[in-house]
């Protein structure tokens, strides 16, 4: 497992995160959009997740439920053995 560090720029231009269907936002409620979510491939899902400890909120790659804020799904697959981090 690799730990990657990317900047938000980075990771939008290297992943291309969709747009919500119907909207021009790439943010997935994490109630109202589940089935929609669960139709796509889990190593295009990713979790907008709140860091209570640092006050931050980060991307992670993957559908995490803990700490969840919204979840993005992109059109470049990400390596599930990796671990990202997008800030």
């Amino acid at each position: 497992m690799t730990f990657i560090q990317l900047d938000y720029g980075v990771w939008f231009d290297q992943f291309k995160p969709i747009t919500k269907p119907g909207t021009d936002h790439i943010a997935f409620d994490t109630h109202d959009d589940w089935e929609f979510l669960k139709t796509q491939a889990p190593n295009k899902i990713w979790t907008l997740v709140d860091c209570p400890d640092s006050g931050d909120a980060v991307i992670v790659n993957g559908c995490r439920f803990v700490n969840r804020l919204e979840y993005y799904v992109t059109e470049v697959a990400h390596i599930p053995d990796d671990e990202y981090n997008v800030e």
